[in-house]
């Protein structure tokens, strides 16, 4: 019985390695598992720490690969674990959802996202991958800051980002929506850079939203701002030095 589940568990794992990310209706198809039988073995191996379950979009990665050449997101599973466990802790903190975006591979990434935990269904799941906007998004006006702009217009909208980053935050413009995933609500946002320890350099950066026709935007930022402060050192202690 021990081999025949040792089987079943390496057969899971080799199929991680293969695809990258996959969930568990996934695994399922691809696998042939009952999925009773499948997540016992994912459980199995997410508590011996072999896997992690993405927040972002509840899949399943292998930790022990460096990264899966099928991710959008270039990024060690082990990270990846740790950038999960502090999302988890600020969500209950707050109650309200965080999203992570490094630079990866040259383009700022949400990584991870504590937006499953809220209970909505609209655009869970799809936000792994997501490209954030360098001037409308408060998460890629936070990073814009901190990079050098190529040309005019990029100037521009960089000497405008530095009177954010003078106060410490980065607010979301008001306006259309600038993705394809539905949004749950009216995303209102707060964002604050992510940097390597003992250096200016901007890595990424790391936000709260909300629903903007629930919640003045004033009293959120008055409220939330320090813990999300709090929050990036603990990131900021987790990315590696080598990072980009």
């Amino acid at each position: 019985m021990a081999t025949l589940t040792l089987s079943k568990s390496l057969a899971v794992l080799d199929l991680l390695i293969e695809h990258g990310a996959l969930g568990l209706e996934e695994l399922h198809l691809l696998s042939g598992l009952p999925k009773a039988t499948l997540k016992r073995i994912l459980d199995s191996l997410t508590e011996l720490q072999w896997l992690y379950r993405r927040l972002g979009d509840q899949r399943y990665v292998f930790i022990r690969q460096t990264a899966s050449r099928t991710e959008q997101a270039a990024i060690a599973p082990d990270l990846l674990r740790l950038l999960g466990q502090h999302l988890h802790a600020l969500y209950q903190h707050t109650g309200l959802p965080s999203d992570i975006a490094l630079a990866c591979q040259g383009q700022l990434t949400v990584v991870e996202s504590s937006f499953s935990l809220c209970g909505y269904r609209r655009a869970s799941g799809q936000l792994i991958g997501l490209r954030p906007h360098p001037y409308i998004s408060a998460i890629g006006r936070a990073y814009s800051a901190g990079q050098a702009p190529d040309d005019e217009a990029q100037r521009r909208h960089w000497r405008g980002l530095q009177r954010e980053l003078a106060r410490g935050f980065f607010l979301r413009r008001r306006g259309p929506w600038e993705h394809r995933v539905v949004p749950p609500f009216r995303v209102m946002g707060m964002a604050i850079p992510l940097r390597l320890q003992g250096g200016n350099q901007t890595v990424g950066a790391i936000n709260l939203y909300w629903d903007n026709e629930r919640h003045r935007c004033s009293h959120m930022v008055a409220r939330f701002l320090p813990m999300l402060c709090a929050s990036r050192g603990q990131i900021e202690s987790s990315l590696p030095q080598g990072w980009r």
